[in-house]
């Protein structure tokens, strides 16, 4: 299965995400209710990412980790801190996309995706889709330049994957408001994120954080 940050870009093309703005407001005028993806979206440029890498965890991100895993239905796994970018790469290149914990997570997206559907139509939807990402991403992608320029990282190959990650994160949670549900695991991941940790994933019985 293929990894599924793959599907965002690194960079951002501004005419393209004005155009995506236009499209999201002229959404918003037929559907008042599309503006909270407005929002949140926006509020990305609020969210301290990847600004406690390597930090010990704390009770907020014990707490967010512990509502991902027991939503997700691994409620024997623990989270683990992930303390080096090192580390990181390591753990990184370890996941398996082919992992009870990945398909697991295959399935809440694909019910999510049918709920929003419900509302939505193909072409709704790939345009809140589309804004959302072209939003998030620069920022995201700034983040994590400036914390690797901080942490004299040279390895761009896992700078991609916090990048993808973090973006995928966000649309999952995008997903979460468009179907209209609470206390969902992908809120929870998406929490990590606004705590500046980077959630890597569930491997055997733990979710490692960086």
């Amino acid at each position: 299965m293929q990894d599924p940050t793959a599907e965002y870009p690194e960079e951002n093309d501004e005419d393209e995400a004005e155009l995506h703005q236009a499209l999201i407001e002229e959404l918003i005028e037929r559907q008042p209710a599309i503006a909270v993806i407005q929002r949140f979206a926006s509020g990305a440029s609020q969210v301290p990412w990847f600004a406690r890498l390597g930090d010990v965890l704390n009770k907020d991100d014990k707490a967010a980790a512990r509502q991902f895993l027991d939503g997700l239905g691994f409620a024997h796994a623990e989270p683990a801190r992930v303390s080096s970018w090192e580390d990181a790469g390591a753990a990184a290149a370890s996941l398996d996309w082919d992992s009870d914990g990945w398909a697991a997570e295959e399935g809440l997206r694909a019910d999510l995706t049918m709920l929003a559907l419900e509302t939505l139509s193909d072409e709704e939807f790939e345009v809140v889709q589309n804004f959302t990402i072209s939003t998030v991403t620069p920022m995201i992608k700034a983040a994590a330049d400036e914390m690797a320029h901080l942490s004299d990282l040279e390895d761009r190959e896992i700078l991609t994957a916090a990048v993808g990650a973090a973006v995928q994160a966000t649309h999952t949670a995008m997903l979460v408001l468009l179907a209209g549900e609470e206390d969902h695991p992908f809120s929870a991941r998406y929490q990590l994120f606004t705590q500046g940790r980077w959630p890597m994933g569930v491997a055997g019985m733990t979710l490692n954080i960086f």
